[in-house]
């Protein structure tokens, strides 16, 4: 495909379908978590299984990521794409209208799994395009601020909508969004790959390595395990590690795979995906320990808490969407990207400074500003680097690898830091210390901890990362 080809398909309305469809998705990960108590209530949840209206949507959305990709390679980004905003849109409907338990955890489960498909979707279209690398980092940070926007105002939104009109309208709300972006998409996204010569597709790899990724991820996010039951989460893990071996044997001898094992090849590949489950990992952190810093240590209100996280949302769309662009022309992916982690690191390590009687000024504002500018050095540049080396036709493939691994990077190391935090807590709690002082001990703690994944990235993609100044310019001429 010649760079016109691509050039002539930079519409705005493509993006706008994008965005919208990046906006549903993100508000809908965390959307819910308000609205929970109302929906137990309007639908008899028990209390113990409410966590899977979470876990049904987690679970799957870090499952699918690899054979959404693949897909697209194989049908077409735009089709694939659309087809899985219609079906999120479907979900969503049908999670409004549920009417048991059974029909919500399984319209969430759809949901999440649509979501990963058009996500992926989504980076790889943006990505397909733009040529420029300048272009691509600036679209990136068009998505990204959308998504993290969206994320940050999701909890205060969910409180607006359950009081006023209803919890079911957090899911209805998306009916209209996804059928005008399905719409865009149609219409306005005219860029398609050329076919290959096959339509095949690994259907032994599809579902080894979806079962892998769908039962790791549940198997991190349940919360709900006792101690008579504490064998579970290792046996799924050991489970899960299975089906991921048994995925790479057939990888290694099928003559289509769903993942070319070829494209690992790729050192950059390799090394921005480990760098990058460490960020994410790091930034997890700072979203969860932050909202209960503020909300339990400091009493603020859930609308409070949404303000405080404003300045970070602004930071970022302004590095993101304007000083990012220039940024990589002049410094090169692979610097944006080290200063990125070094700085929300640096910002990591002044939330672990809070005290009991934290000032908004003085000891919770620069950490936001901070770690906003950083996420947005970061993000993009991340996944420019993490594609300059791999083949344009296999953009779908790899994009869904380094999601699927930044997806599992965030929810683990969520895992890992609320544990860290949590023994932390209970150390001091057994000491006699107060409950407020003891969290926010446990939370320094778990902030440190997060700044030294943030900082351990940085020095793996600073030394083993390398994408040539030169493609901080031009990322590739042709196809």
């Amino acid at each position: 495909m010649s760079i016109s080809a691509v050039e002539g398909n930079r519409h705005p309305w493509a993006m706008v379908a994008l965005c919208m469809s990046v906006l549903m998705i993100a508000v809908d990960a965390s959307i819910v978590n308000v609205a929970l108590p109302s929906i137990g209530k309007s639908l008899g949840f028990h209390k113990e299984s409410l966590v899977w209206i979470v876990n049904a949507y987690l679970s799957a959305y870090g499952g699918f990521w690899l054979i959404g990709g693949r897909l697209g390679d194989v049908f077409g980004y735009r089709r694939v794409f659309s087809v899985g905003v219609l079906v999120f849109t479907g979900a969503s409907l049908a999670c409004g209208l549920a009417v048991s338990p059974e029909l919500l955890v399984t319209g969430r489960f759809v949901q999440g799994m649509a979501g990963s498909v058009v996500s992926t979707m989504a980076t790889t279209l943006v990505m397909r395009l733009h040529n420029e690398s300048a272009a691509r980092i600036k679209a990136l940070g068009v998505c990204s601020f959308v998504a993290s926007g969206s994320a940050s105002a999701a909890l205060l939104l969910g409180g607006i909508v359950t009081e006023s009109i209803g919890w079911r309208w957090i899911f209805l709300i998306n009916v209209p969004i996804g059928a005008f972006a399905y719409s865009l998409s149609t219409i306005r996204i005219q860029l398609d790959m050329e076919r290959p010569a096959h339509r095949a597709l690994d259907v032994a790899g599809a579902i080894t390595v979806t079962g892998a990724l769908v039962i790791g991820s549940y198997a991190v996010v349940k919360q709900d395990l006792t101690s008579q039951a504490f064998w579970e989460r290792p046996a799924l893990l050991v489970i899960a590690l299975s089906l991921f071996l048994i995925f790479v044997l057939i990888e290694s001898v099928t003559k289509e795979p769903l993942v070319p094992l070829r494209i690992f090849r790729s050192t950059n590949l390799a090394v921005a995906m480990f760098g990058g489950i460490l960020l994410t990992a790091a930034m997890s952190g700072w979203t969860y320990f932050s909202s209960l810093y503020l909300q339990v240590v400091l009493k603020y209100s859930p609308l409070q808490v949404g303000v405080v996280f404003l300045p970070a949302t602004v930071v970022m769309a302004i590095v993101a969407l304007v000083i990012g662009p220039t940024l990589v022309s002049r410094v090169g992916i692979v610097r944006l990207l080290v200063i990125g982690m070094l700085c929300v690191a640096t910002a990591l390590v002044l939330f672990a400074r809070q005290p009991v009687a934290g000032a908004l000024l003085m000891d919770v504002i620069p950490g936001m500003l901070l770690i906003g500018a950083g996420i947005g050095m970061a993000e993009n540049a991340l996944m420019l680097g993490a594609l300059s080396g791999v083949p344009d036709t296999e953009f779908g493939v790899a994009s869904g690898v380094v999601n699927a691994a930044l997806t599992m990077g965030g929810t683990l190391g969520l895992a890992i830091l609320a544990d860290v935090a949590a023994s932390r807590t209970d150390r001091y709690l057994s000491n006699g210390i107060g409950m407020s002082d003891a969290l926010n001990y446990g939370f320094q703690v778990a902030y440190l901890t997060a700044a030294l994944f943030a900082v351990v990235a940085a020095l793996i993609c600073g030394i083993f990362l390398r994408v040539p100044m030169g493609e901080a310019h031009s990322f590739r001429s042709s196809v």
